[in-house]
C-alpha cells in the first residue's frame, strides 16, 4: 500500500503578485486538503479576490507556485494554464447567468462535451434543491434562486476546487443566512473542497473548517474558527475578528486581580464584549458612557479610571442607564487573552 500522502486540493507556495508599485499578494503559502473549506476573510483591499483570481488563473503569480490536485498550473514562469484548464468552478456574487438561456442550459453550459450533459444538469439541479425549475429564465428567479444556478453550474463539471468570491454579499441578511446554510450542506455532500473569500467576519467563523485572514496582501493567521477567534495571534486579527478591547496589565488588575498577577507589564491583553460582566456600584469610579440596544442584549461603552474604554455584552433585562457608576468584573471562567505587538513579524499559515 502506497505511503505517499495524498495531494492536497489546492497548494500556494510563496505566491506573490503586484500591480505596479502595490503588492497585491506577498509571498503566501497555504494549502486545501481535499473536501475542506476554507473562509478567506479581510478587509477591502488587502488581496484576498486577487489571491483568488490567481488560483483561477484570472491572473498570474509573479513569484511562487499554485498547484491543484498535485498538479502545477502556475510557476510564474514556463507552466501558466488557463483556466478552463484548472477543473476548478467558479462562484461569483454577480452570479453571471446567461440570461437567454433556460436554468437547465446555463447549468449544462460547461459540460457540452460530455454525452451525459442533461442527466447531469437535472442532477445538479436536485441537488441544489432546484429540480423544477430547469425550463425558467435567470429573470424569473429570486436573487437566491440564481445563486443556487450559479452553485450548481460551477459544480456540474465536478471540479477538484471550487472558488466563491462573496457569493451572498447581495442578498439580504435572512436570505443570506439561509443559502450559506444551504451551500454548506451541498459542498458536504458534493465533497468539494472550496475557498469562500469574504470580507464578514461572521460569515467566515461559520461557514470554514479552518479561516485564514488577510492583511496588506499576506495570511496573518489561519487556523480553525474558534482559535482564530479566542487567540488572535495579532492585535489586528483580534479587533478584525469581532469586537475587542486592549488592556495593559494595570488596567486587567483593576478588573481581574488574579488574571494580572505575574503578568508582563508590557504586555497587551484583550478581552471581547462577552468576557466583561457589570455590576451598579456607586462607588466605582468607572462609568458607562454608551448604551446600545442590539435587541436580545446590550452593549456597553464603560470607561476606567485610566480613560480606557471597555465593552460589556448585558441581557435586555434590567438595562442600566448612561451615567451610571459600576464594577467591571471578568466573567467567570473567561479569560484575557495577551496579544503580541502589531508589528510582529507576519506568520503565513
Amino acid at each position: 500500500m502506497s505511503t505517499h500522502p495524498a495531494p492536497a486540493a489546492l497548494r500556494l507556495d510563496g505566491a506573490s503578485k503586484r500591480f505596479g508599485a502595490t503588492i497585491a499578494v506577498d509571498r503566501t503559502t497555504i494549502a486545501v486538503s481535499l473536501g475542506e473549506r476554507l473562509a478567506l476573510v479581510g478587509p477591502s483591499g488587502c488581496g484576498k479576490s486577487t489571491l483568488l483570481r490567481l488560483v483561477a488563473g484570472l491572473h498570474t503569480v509573479d513569484a511562487g507556485t499554485i498547484e491543484i490536485g498535485g498538479r502545477v498550473v502556475d510557476d510564474g514562469h514556463r507552466i501558466r494554464l488557463a483556466p478552463e484548464h484548472r477543473h476548478v468552478g467558479l462562484v461569483f456574487q454577480e452570479h453571471a447567468l446567461f440570461p437567454h438561456l433556460s436554468v437547465a442550459d446555463n447549468v449544462a453550459f460547461g459540460l457540452r462535451r460530455r454525452p451525459d450533459r442533461t442527466r447531469r444538469a437535472a442532477e445538479m439541479l436536485e441537488l441544489v434543491g432546484l429540480e423544477r425549475y430547469g425550463e425558467r429564465f435567470p429573470h424569473e428567479l429570486s436573487g437566491g434562486e440564481r445563486q443556487r444556478v450559479a452553485l450548481a453550474r460551477a459544480l456540474a463539471p465536478e471540479p477538484s476546487l471550487l472558488l466563491l468570491d462573496e457569493p451572498f454579499a447581495s442578498l439580504d441578511p435572512n436570505l443570506r443566512t439561509r443559502l450559506r446554510r444551504d451551500v454548506l450542506e451541498i459542498l458536504r455532500t458534493a465533497n468539494t473542497a472550496a475557498v469562500l473569500v469574504t470580507h464578514d467576519q461572521s460569515e467566515a467563523l461559520a461557514t470554514g473548517e479552518r479561516v485564514a485572514v488577510m492583511h496588506d496582501g499576506a495570511i496573518v493567521q489561519c487556523d480553525d474558527p474558534t482559535t482564530v477567534f479566542n487567540a488572535p495571534v495579532t492585535r489586528f486579527v483580534a479587533a478584525f475578528m469581532g469586537e475587542a478591547d486592549f488592556l495593559t496589565i494595570d488596567e486587567l488588575a483593576l478588573i481581574a486581580p488574579g488574571e494580572a498577577r505575574g503578568g508582563d507589564a508590557a504586555a497587551t491583553m484583550m478581552v471581547r464584549p462577552d468576557d466583561l460582566a457589570l455590576v451598579p456600584d456607586p462607588a466605582s469610579a468607572a462609568v458607562i458612557i454608551d448604551a446600545e440596544f442590539r435587541g436580545s442584549t446590550w452593549c456597553y461603552t464603560v470607561e476606567l479610571p485610566t480613560g480606557t474604554h471597555v465593552r460589556s455584552i448585558r441581557s435586555h433585562i434590567a438595562p442600566l442607564c448612561v451615567g451610571d457608576p459600576v464594577a467591571v468584573q471578568l466573567v467567570p471562567g473567561h479569560h484575557p487573552v495577551r496579544i503580541g505587538d502589531a508589528a510582529q513579524s507576519v506568520a503565513r499559515a
